[in-house]
C-alpha cells in the first residue's frame, strides 16, 4: 500500500501550539499550486490513499478540485479514502458537496473543543456555533467525518474534555482525534513556557484526562487504535494506519516527507524555496533507524507490535522486565503499550533503544 500527502501550507493565522508548517500570506495560494503540479510531473506511481493537510486546506476552496485532477493524471489512483483537512469557519456544505463530486469522501475537521475560553486560549478564530454548524454539514454530506479535539490544556479536569466528546459523540461522527496539549520549541507557547508566563499541565493531570477519555469513547463504541485516535469499527483512517505500518508514502509540498521503504526524505520547510523549484531538504536511509522507527510508529498503534518482531530486532524481553505491567504488556502475543506507556511514547522508545545499546 502506498499513501500520497499534500501540504497545504496556509492558516489565516498561525496558533499558538501550532508547530508544522504554515503562512499566512494567502495571495501565494496560486503560486503554491503551479509549484505543486510540476512537482507532481516527477512521479507516476500507484497510491491507494490521498490525504491533504496542513496547514488549512479548506481555505483552498474549490482548488482542491484542481489538485484532485492533477492526482488523477499523474498518479495511478483508483479513488479510494481521500481525505481533506479543513476548519469550522471555512468549511460550508456547498464546498464540502463540490470536493464530494471531485473524489473526496472523508472530512477531518479541526473542531478542539465547543468551549469559547479553550478556543481563545487555543487563537482559533471559529466559535462554538461554527464548529457545531460545520459538523452537522459534513454528516448530511459525506458519511465518514473525523473530528480533532485538544486536551489536556492548564486548567483542564476530566470534566471539562469530556464534556466536549459527549457532545460530538451525539452528533455520531465516524472517527474523533484526541490529542493532549504539546507544548513545542519555536512556538508561541513554547516561549510563553519558557518565560515562565504559562505552566503545562501536571502528568498526573493529563493521565487522568486520558484514561477518562478512554473510558468514555470506548464504552460509546468507539475503537482505541492508536494513541490519539477512536474510530467506530470500520473507520479507521487507512492513511494514517499506512504510516504507523511503515507502508510507503510520498509527500508533496514544502516540508513534506516521504518513505520508500528503505529512504526517507523531506521536502523543505520554506515555501519561498518551493516556488522556485527546490523540493528536497534530505535524504536519509533508514537502515540504521530501523529498530527506532518500529518501534516509534508500531507502538503507537494499541495492537502494538508482534512480539516475535520484537525479539528478532532486539532479543529476548528480559531487560524490560521491569517495564511490563507498567509501561508495556504482552498480549495475544504482541508487545504494546499500556494506557501509562502511551503518555510517555517517547520516553519508553528511549529507554528500550537504551537498554538494548550494543
Amino acid at each position: 500500500m502506498r499513501g500520497l500527502y499534500i501540504h497545504v501550507p496556509f492558516c489565516k493565522k498561525k496558533c499558538p501550539y501550532c508547530d508544522f508548517y504554515s503562512v499566512t500570506d494567502l495571495s501565494l495560494i496560486q503560486p503554491y499550486l503551479s509549484s505543486l503540479k510540476r512537482e507532481m510531473e516527477c512521479y507516476k506511481k500507484k497510491v491507494d490513499t490521498v490525504y491533504i493537510g496542513g496547514g488549512t486546506p479548506s481555505l483552498l476552496e474549490e482548488k482542491i478540485c484542481d489538485i484532485l485532477e492533477w492526482v488523477k493524471k499523474r498518479f495511478l489512483w483508483e479513488r479510494g479514502e481521500c481525505t481533506v483537512e479543513g476548519n469550522p469557519e471555512s468549511l460550508s456544505k456547498d464546498l464540502m458537496r463540490l470536493w464530494k463530486k471531485c473524489g473526496v469522501n472523508r472530512i477531518s475537521m479541526g473542531v478542539q473543543s465547543f468551549d469559547k475560553c479553550d478556543l481563545a486560549f487555543l487563537g482559533r478564530i471559529h466559535s462554538p456555533g461554527d464548529a457545531r454548524k460545520a459538523i452537522d454539514d459534513a454528516l448530511s454530506v459525506f458519511e465518514n467525518v473525523s473530528v480533532d479535539v485538544i486536551a489536556g490544556l492548564p486548567h483542564h479536569t476530566p470534566g471539562d474534555v469530556l464534556k466536549t466528546l459527549k457532545e460530538i459523540v451525539r452528533y455520531g461522527v465516524q472517527h474523533i482525534s484526541v490529542y493532549m496539549l504539546t507544548i513545542e520549541d519555536g512556538t508561541e507557547f513554547g516561549e510563553r513556557v519558557r518565560k515562565g508566563e504559562l505552566v503545562p499541565l501536571s502528568e498526573e493531570g493529563e493521565r487522568e484526562i486520558f484514561v477518562e477519555v478512554c473510558d468514555f469513547l470506548e464504552g460509546e463504541g468507539y475503537r482505541h487504535y492508536e494513541v490519539s485516535n477512536f474510530a467506530l469499527p470500520g473507520y479507521e483512517c487507512r492513511h494514517n494506519l499506512n504510516y504507523w505500518l511503515l507502508g510507503e508514502y510520498i509527500g508533496l509540498g514544502p516540508s513534506a516527507h516521504s518513505f520508500t521503504g528503505s529512504i526517507r526524505h523531506a521536502n523543505l520547510p520554506s515555501l519561498e524555496r518551493y516556488l522556485r523549484g527546490e523540493y528536497q531538504g534530505f535524504l536519509e536511509e533508514v537502515g540504521g533507524k530501523r529498530r527506532e522507527e518500529f518501534l516509534m510508529l508500531g507502538l503507537r498503534l494499541t495492537s502494538g507490535v508482534p512480539l516475535r518482531d520484537f525479539e528478532l530486532l532486539f532479543g529476548p524481553l528480559a531487560p524490560l522486565e521491569d517495564m511490563l505491567g507498567k509501561y508495556l504488556e504482552v498480549k495475544n502475543s504482541r508487545l504494546r503499550l499500556t494506557r501509562s506507556g502511551m503518555l510517555l511514547l517517547n520516553q519508553v522508545v528511549v529507554e528500550i533503544l537504551r537498554r538494548y545499546e550494543g
